[in-house]
């Protein structure tokens, strides 16, 4: 990765800028390079992606690139899921407040309120090898002591982790394709997350 890191999309997402900050990220998706890693092969290689670390765009902390890959496809999960949520409106939520980076730890992904009504949220790209723990992990922290109160609950992932997100009970589902930006909803069934 080659870039310098640079500030990242805006932690607050309304229809006044959310395509503007989508199409802000993508462009320096499309930006990106491999740099002198391009020249390695084998193992070098195999360890350059997964060891090395770097620092730069756009994350200002030393990472190795394939952290680094995996939070930015996270990242456009959150953007595109977000841009999708607001302009089909399936809530009534106008901003939305979102984490960039995967980073885990306090808080949800993605929050939203609108009166008495709240939203929390979890995002991830995973591989479908990957998907049923992403899936417990997400479940796990939305039906948590800090979900509480909450009137939403949505899991918003990348749209090959699994073919067809089945609903689940007291959980919706956005599967966000990264490359086109679409993404099919699934309302969750009544009841707890489980």
């Amino acid at each position: 990765m080659t870039e310098r890191h640079w500030p990242p999309p805006a932690p607050e997402l309304t229809r006044s800028n959310v395509s503007r900050e989508v199409r802000r990220y993508a462009a320096r998706v499309e930006a990106l390079q491999l740099g002198p890693v391009a020249k390695k092969r084998g193992i070098d290689l195999l360890h350059a992606l997964k060891r090395e670390q770097v620092s730069g765009w756009p994350y200002p902390k030393k990472l190795t690139r394939s952290e680094a890959y995996n939070r930015i496809m996270t990242d456009l999960v959150i953007l595109h899921g977000v841009r999708w949520l607001l302009a089909n409106g399936p809530y009534p939520f106008r901003l939305y407040r979102v984490k960039y980076g995967n980073t885990g730890g306090r808080g949800f992904d993605v929050e939203a309120n609108a009166g008495r009504r709240r939203l929390v949220g979890e995002a991830f790209n995973a591989a479908p090898s990957y998907y049923p723990k992403k899936r417990r992990d997400a479940i796990g922290k939305l039906s948590g002591p800090a979900a509480e109160g909450a009137t939403v609950r949505i899991i918003l992932l990348n749209h090959d982790a699994r073919p067809a997100p089945k609903a689940a009970f007291g959980l919706d589902l956005l599967s966000v394709n990264v490359r086109t930006g679409t993404c099919s909803f699934v309302r969750g069934l009544a009841g707890r997350p489980r």
